[in-house]
């Protein structure tokens, strides 16, 4: 009559690319790094109360991050940083993280008569973050990060909810009537 369930997630992941070009004769480099990690975690409990109810408990945290480091051999932007004298290359680098949060809690009762009743807590949290960092350099010298080419950005949102379902069976017609909060 119950049941627990524990699920487990994890990703790790490291590559890069590189890319050789020649544009209107000019030999351009471009290297890009990519490091990635996922966790992803969730438990669910069964509860069967009664012949006709059940009742689901469930969580779930998720955390991934994603970094990324772009380099370019060639500073191909000189119409942007007209005040910056002095750069041969180019460099950003990239965090992004997201931290996911939830819980809820479903119960599902079968009527007698073949109706379905539903109820459902829950709420979700969810938080994610990205900083950027632009450089121009000069050969591994850095000359500057530019302040308008950066981002600190951080943005969270919170989702509590509460869901009510009835199935009415009217043969040959089933009739569904919800109220969400």
């Amino acid at each position: 009559t119950q049941n627990l369930k524990w699920e487990s997630k994890i990703n790790l992941d490291n590559f890069g690319d590189s890319n050789l070009l020649v544009f209107n004769g000019d030999d351009i480099s471009e290297n890009l790094d990519n490091q990635n990690l996922l966790v992803d975690q969730k438990l669910v409990y069964t509860n069967k109360l009664a012949p006709r109810k059940v009742m689901l408990l469930t969580g779930r945290y998720i955390y991934e991050r994603s970094d990324q480091f772009y380099a370019i051999n060639r500073f191909l932007y000189p119409e942007l940083f007209t005040e910056v004298t002095g750069t041969d290359n180019v460099a950003q680098s990239n965090d992004n993280q997201y931290h996911f949060g939830g819980f809820e809690a479903h119960l599902l009762e079968r009527k007698s008569n073949g109706d379905l009743f539903e109820i459902q807590l829950g709420n979700a949290y969810r938080n994610d973050f990205l900083n950027t960092l632009l450089e121009l350099n000069d050969q591994s010298n850095l000359v500057t990060t530019p302040e308008d080419f950066q981002n600190n950005l951080r943005y969270q949102t919170n989702d509590l909810y509460f869901k009510s379902k009835y199935l009415l069976d009217v043969k040959p017609f089933k009739l569904n009537g919800t109220i969400a909060f």
